[in-house]
């Protein structure tokens, strides 16, 4: 037992020994803003003349990241070597998150110096405009008859936005208009809308559509194709084909139907059983890792316990 303590000891002392020969320093400004562009300053030291290798780096979990090159330098002792690391600039595109600033000798050692900093930037948010045929949104639709009701709605993740929305008509001519809306007999044409969605300390999102009103009476053919054979097949769906496609599955169109099946096909807020099997594979998952835990210490535990017994 003395042998492996001293043993151990030796070892420490010996890498901390050659781990003194090169130091590192990374400095940077903590944090960057829209416009700015990333950067940090950095020095390496040797205490004796030598080649070394290394690579520096910025890394962001949602922004580009450029590609990681080694570089080759001669230290000169006591001599400083310093430079600097850019990255990209900063735009209304990027999230606020955390990045690391990276700086690491690959030989003659293995050294490595790493810092964090923040992009400051305000964090965005889903926003979209809709027409729809009905006043609930249920049916979306981008061609209307004349004298129809045409709606117009929106989505947005967060609440009390404020929405700049104008509506320009088929001559040209443009107003602007409050969201939610509802248009009555409004004239032939194709029509186009522009909104934007601001708040305080969100990026502005902007969202735009366009959608046509035709004459009264005139039918637009739609073709559904169904080939009753048990087999959900391309181009077939629940609503054109349900003998053979069930709601929920992998048939490429979203039902919008309460069946206690979330449909990979619609927007998780449009198919509220999309919402409920969220919350359960959540609960499900913490359950299994839970698990997985309460396994692990125990088999730990055991084990020791087993080795105690062999040692007496």
């Amino acid at each position: 037992m003395k042998n492996k303590l001293t043993f151990l000891l030796l070892a420490i002392i010996l890498i901390s020994f050659v781990s003194a020969g090169i130091t590192l320093e990374i400095q940077n400004p903590g944090s960057f803003s829209e416009g700015e562009k990333m950067y940090f300053d950095y020095t390496i030291l040797s205490d004796s003349n030598t080649q070394a290798t290394f690579i520096s780096a910025i890394i962001c979990p949602y922004a580009p990241n450029k590609y990681i090159l080694e570089r080759s330098i001669s230290l000169v002792k006591d001599v400083p070597f310093m430079d600097t690391e850019y990255s990209i600039e900063i735009s209304e595109n990027n999230e606020p998150q955390t990045c690391k600033a990276i700086l690491q000798i690959v030989s003659p050692e293995s050294l490595r110096e790493e810092k964090t900093f923040e992009i400051s930037t305000n964090p965005s948010f889903e926003f979209f405009v809709m027409t729809c045929a009905d006043q609930d949104c249920q049916r979306e639709t981008k061609v209307f008859e004349e004298g129809e009701t045409t709606y117009l709605d929106f989505y947005s993740s967060i609440a009390e936005v404020d929405i700049t929305t104008t509506l320009i008509h088929p001559d040209n001519t443009s107003e602007q208009i409050t969201l939610p809306t509802e248009l009555l007999s409004i004239l032939q044409g194709n029509y186009h809308l522009e909104s934007i969605a601001s708040k305080q300390d969100y990026t502005s999102i902007t969202s735009s559509l366009s959608f046509a009103v035709i004459k009264e009476g005139i039918s637009i053919e739609t073709r559904f194709i169904c080939n009753p054979n048990d087999l959900c097949e391309e181009g077939e769906n629940s609503q054109s084909c349900p003998q053979d496609c069930e709601t929920g599955g992998e048939e490429n169109y979203c039902h919008k139907y309460k069946d206690k099946k979330c449909d990979p096909y619609c927007i998780f807020y449009k198919d509220l059983d999309c919402m409920t099997s969220t919350i359960i594979i959540s609960v499900s998952t913490i359950v299994a890792i839970v698990l997985v835990i309460g396994l692990l210490v125990y088999f730990i535990r055991k084990r020791r316990i087993t080795d105690k017994k062999i040692q007496l």
